[in-house]
């Protein structure tokens, strides 16, 4: 009879993990390929490509119409799904009481002594230009977490750190690339960028650093998909992100093109997350507001069209109040985005 010798403590306790792991329920889309490609990922950079093709060849007669569309059906609704969250869901409405009220009122009260008193509205302006890049490619970088959470890719994996730092700093080293046009217009405000002097130092470092970065993304996918870890809305979310930036902003040849290019693919990817977060939540949230995508996209184009009818009102009547509503509309967006989504400390996704 052969004897049977009983597993390393050590080893049967990696065992055990494994099979815990085995047992959770592994989810590689938020929706399905095909919506989460062209939805969530813009067809990876296919869906704004016609955007940035405009700007290159110098259609400026379109902007205005396309801007106007782009505003209406996808823009402001955006701007109200945040809305939406903060002050229709309880988890929300509760912690950020002040996010919907004080928190707006001193924005503007800041952003109007900018203007008015201080006289800096070209360096706000490019501020605002500079937020827009972090807040649109730091969205891009939670999508990629929840794609990891669901697939239980553990976060410590060289290529899930590689693929996150590439999301965020390959934007800026396309950028950096836009700023070096020392544009004085930016969206029909006025805009100072930094001197010469100071970018063109960053811009070998910061592309050489990007590329680096690329590379070794795309090793630690292959790894990754040689072994059968791959996971796609990881990939997607690492190409739509560099595509999209050097469309909007090296492609597109106008800075205003690469607002548009980098608004439109922005704003649809968070529309559509919004909505799964309320057909499907994540493990620890429970959203109060929870409707079919038809009544959902409706209502946030509803209150978008209300919302867009205001801001042309307060451009014809008062035109001088314009600049500070606006961007101080924007600045509180990005605070709230910036909160809202984090999950309480005593839950766990």
């Amino acid at each position: 009879m052969q004897s049977v010798t009983a597993p390393h403590p050590a080893v049967a306790e990696v065992h055990r993990e494994s099979m815990r792991g085995s047992d959770k329920q592994v989810n590689y889309w938020i929706f399905n390929p095909v919506v989460d490609f062209w939805a969530i990922h813009g067809g990876a950079g296919m869906l704004v490509l016609p955007l940035a093709l405009f700007g290159l060849f110098a259609l400026d007669s379109w902007y205005t119409m396309l801007m106007s569309v782009y505003s209406l059906s996808i823009g402001f609704p955006h701007v109200v799904a945040t809305h939406v969250r903060l002050n229709m869901d309880d988890d929300c409405r509760l912690r950020f009481k002040w996010l919907s009220w004080q928190a707006p009122l001193a924005i503007m009260a800041l952003v109007a002594v900018v203007v008015y008193v201080f006289k800096l509205l070209p360096y706000l302006v490019f501020v605002w230009f500079a937020l827009q890049t972090w807040h649109a490619n730091r969205q891009n970088y939670g999508i990629m977490r929840r794609y990891m959470r669901m697939a239980n890719s553990d976060p410590s994996r060289l290529v899930n750190k590689t693929a996150g730092a590439l999301i965020e700093l390959f934007p800026w080293a396309a950028v950096l690339s836009a700023c070096m046009w020392q544009d004085t217009r930016y969206q029909g405000y006025p805009i100072v960028f930094p001197a010469l002097q100071w970018l063109e130092p960053l811009c070998v470092p910061v592309w050489s650093a990007s590329l680096l970065l690329a590379v070794t993304y795309v090793l630690c996918e292959l790894r990754e998909g040689c072994s059968r870890r791959a996971v796609p809305g990881r990939i997607l979310c690492c190409v739509s992100g560099c595509v999209i930036n050097v469309l909007a902003w090296i492609v597109a040849d106008d800075l205003s093109w690469g607002y548009l290019v980098v608004s439109l693919w922005h704003s649809l990817q968070y529309v559509a997350y919004v909505q799964a977060f309320r057909s499907r939540p994540p493990a620890g949230s429970t959203p109060q507001v929870k409707l079919s995508p038809l009544k959902h996209l409706g209502l946030l184009i509803l209150i978008g069209a209300v919302l867009s009818a205001l801001f042309h009102g307060i451009s014809y009547f008062v035109p001088a109040l314009f600049a500070v509503v606006h961007l101080s509309m924007n600045f509180h967006h990005y605070l709230s985005d910036t909160l809202i989504w984090r999950r309480p400390v005593n839950k766990t996704a």
